[in-house]
């Protein structure tokens, strides 16, 4: 029992602390996110940052990103970069966002509202309830389409989590 604890005490932990030095103006984090290149994606007060490892880079309007949107980081079912906000959903191309539309509506709900299942649907709530999106044909056509709410779910939802194993 004695050289089961003894390991216990070995465990260190590293922290790092990040912060204007390396480009991040705004400290209040409220949403982080890795994508599959690695980048970490962090959404602030005022904006959202990518971090390469080394510094953040600052994504705005100037990047086609509106700013003070409380964003929820996901994946495409193509596997890109999509930001939800109270200002629509984005999606990263070629280092700039592009509007994806979400007929009937406006909004994807502020921090936990997109997830992806890992088998080709990602998930967002938004301000129509929740949708699902996939990817399909030669062409790659983008499809938008209401989830249905179980009745019995009465309370307005607010975010969303999705796996490929689970039924």
């Amino acid at each position: 029992m004695l050289s089961f604890t003894t390991g216990l005490f070995a465990q260190q932990y590293s922290f790092h602390y990040y912060g204007t030095e390396r480009g991040l103006t705004n400290l209040a984090v409220k949403s982080m996110f890795q994508d599959r290149a690695g980048f970490l994606w962090l959404g602030t007060e005022n904006g959202i940052f990518r971090f390469d490892g080394d510094r953040f880079q600052p994504y705005g309007e100037r990047e086609g990103m509106p700013d003070n949107i409380g964003p929820s980081f996901g994946e495409a079912p193509d596997g890109t970069l999509l930001v939800g906000s109270t200002e629509g959903l984005f999606r990263l191309v070629a280092d700039r966002f592009e509007r994806v539309p979400m007929p009937g509506a406006t909004l994807v709900k502020p921090y936990a509202g997109i997830s992806n299942d890992g088998a080709g649907h990602t998930y967002l709530v938004t301000d129509r309830g929740p949708l699902v999106l996939t990817i399909s044909g030669p062409e790659r056509t983008w499809y938008v389409n209401a989830v249905p709410v179980p009745a019995a779910v009465t309370a307005s939802i607010s975010s969303v989590f999705a796996r490929k194993d689970v039924v």
